[in-house]
């Protein structure tokens, strides 16, 4: 069968063809857009121009400008677009002219990744937009917060008629001014906000990581908290206990009025390094306190249990009738379950753990609590029950214990050499992430799980 080529010049007629035909396309699509300094231009459909993008070596200051010029035509300057100002790592602020009617949603995207940004200002008259102490909002009844800077710094007088709030991570603020609409607020990381007062609409109010936050008062007619001595309550309408909603890390004594519940929010007093001294109203329908600890008063299994206790404690002593001591979950690091902590090992600084010896439930040894307990598949058990975060150097376990439950020495990154008695039975990560642990003796045979000992030293060298 004979084969139909198209010649060399066939080629280059239709190649011509293609190339007159979407030339005007190129044409047109580069009138659409233009470069003036760090900006680049979109024009729109009405003559006017948006903000598309901005310079990623841009540093300090991008002043928008209220009109560019471009061929021989001046562009009036009315939006910005939503990736206009997109990763750009030395940004330090942003001026608004009055001419700028919005920015393009989610404002989300057309402020994202600015490191450096400490405030957006807005130029008067504009009226779509306003800006406060360097935060910027969208004007209205209801206004809407579009970004709120990075690094923006000192005292933040929130704009009236915002209902929300989420700032995490923000080093710099030192005092946040809230409006009589706001009704949630949620903070963390926040380290350096030293005071706040929640305004009367607040109904929903979270802080964590606010280190410096040691003055928090409520507005009066708040229907839902109360503050006193810098502590935050909650009142549930549906109970008759409040509950405690903020703990100021500084706070170095405290007393646990009657009628507060414990540990609510997770909250505990173990937690807090500062306080030395913990008790409770004697009127507390469910605690007790003794030596800056708290007990329930209902008998666990014939005996006491441990609530909580002071977490500025350096020493601590169990009394004879505490048979049980409460535990909280708490996530660790990626690749590994929550690990269940005793309340004794929230205490960071606990430096010397006894036992009286009259108590039949725990022992301490070289600072590790142990408990006697029944397993329902081993019977009659041995097993630590504590291990503080501050032990250091070599660690012997005792020769009658049988079991080293699940994390319980994970991440202890001061222990350097470890010895482990015969059949004992080694759980779930019990010392894995345990940085310094470059030694293991056994004495004779154990029953070890695969990770028992994961992330340390001697495990990467064996």
């Amino acid at each position: 069968m004979r084969k139909n080529y198209c010649s060399f010049e066939c080629r280059k007629v239709v190649v011509l063809f293609m190339y007159l035909l979407f030339f005007p396309l190129v044409s047109f699509a580069a009138t659409k857009s233009f470069t003036v300094g760090d900006l680049t231009y979109l024009v729109r459909g009405d003559g006017d121009v948006t903000v598309a993008s901005c310079n990623r070596k841009a540093e300090g200051n991008i002043d928008i400008p209220r009109t560019v010029e471009h061929g021989s035509v001046t562009y009036k300057v009315v939006w910005i677009g939503g990736e206009a100002f997109d990763n750009i790592p030395k940004l330090t602020s942003i001026s608004i002219p009055e001419s700028i009617m919005g920015v393009s949603t989610p404002y989300y995207d057309a402020f994202y990744n600015l490191p450096a940004l400490e405030k957006i200002t807005v130029a008067d008259g504009n009226e779509g937009l306003e800006s406060r102490d360097g935060v910027l909002y969208k004007k209205g009844d209801a206004p809407e917060l579009i970004v709120f800077p990075k690094c923006a710094k000192g005292k933040i007088n929130i704009l009236e008629g915002l209902d929300r709030l989420v700032l995490k991570e923000y080093l710099n603020i030192t005092s946040l001014v809230l409006p009589a609409s706001l009704t949630s607020l949620w903070l963390t990381d926040c380290p350096a906000i030293t005071s706040l007062e929640l305004p009367v609409a607040m109904e929903d109010f979270t802080a964590s990581g606010c280190a410096s936050l040691n003055d928090i008062s409520v507005a009066d007619g708040n229907s839902r908290y109360t503050a006193e001595d810098g502590v935050l309550y909650y009142q549930d309408t549906y109970e008759d206990m409040r509950e405690i909603r903020f703990f100021p890390v500084g706070k170095t004594s405290y007393t646990l009025p009657a009628g507060v519940k414990l540990n609510s929010n997770n909250i505990f007093f173990a937690d807090m390094p500062n306080l030395k001294s913990l008790s409770v109203d004697p009127q507390h329908p469910e605690y007790v306190s003794e030596a800056n600890a708290i007990y329930a008063k209902e008998e666990y299994d014939g005996g006491r249990t441990l609530c909580d206790v002071a977490g500025g404690l350096l020493s601590f002593s169990l009394p004879a009738n505490v048979n049980n001591i409460r535990r909280v979950q708490r996530s660790t690091v990626e690749g590994f379950e929550e690990k269940s902590f005793s309340v004794l090992e929230l205490v960071s600084g606990l430096k010397t753990l006894t036992v009286v010896a009259e108590n039949a439930t725990y022992f301490a040894k070289d600072n590790i609590l142990y408990q006697h307990s029944t397993d329902f598949d081993l019977g009659e058990v041995i097993s630590v029950a504590c291990a503080p975060l501050s032990i250091q150097g070599a660690v012997t376990i005792p020769d009658e214990v049988t079991l080293i439950d699940q994390m319980a020495f994970f991440g202890h990154e001061g222990i350097t050499s470890l010895t482990l008695p015969a059949n004992v039975m080694l759980e779930y990560a019990v010392f894995a992430n345990c940085s310094s642990l470059s030694e293991v003796i056994f004495k004779g045979h154990a029953d070890v799980s695969g990770n028992a000992f994961a992330n340390t030293p001697w495990f990467i060298n064996h």
